[in-house]
């Protein structure tokens, strides 16, 4: 009997580690948006990581977050 209840008590405290976990999946972009390598590889780097996500919708089933930087070229 004892089993029994340690299997469902360890049944009960996976599945709600489970849907615990409800954050967006991040996708970064840290690129030189100002300075001479801005034409290369710059904003449009990050409209095309945008667009990207929204093509592709939920991962996982998870939404996902788009965050970017400027470097500086430092």
């Amino acid at each position: 009997m004892r089993l029994l209840e340690l299997l469902l008590a360890s049944t009960l405290l996976s599945v709600t580690a489970v849907y615990a976990d409800d954050a967006p999946i991040k996708i970064g972009v840290m690129n030189d948006m100002s300075s001479v390598y801005a034409l290369g590889a710059g904003r449009e780097t990050v409209e095309a990581v945008r667009i990207a996500i929204e093509d592709t919708g939920p991962v996982l089933g998870k939404g996902v977050e788009l965050i970017f930087a400027d470097h500086q070229n430092q």
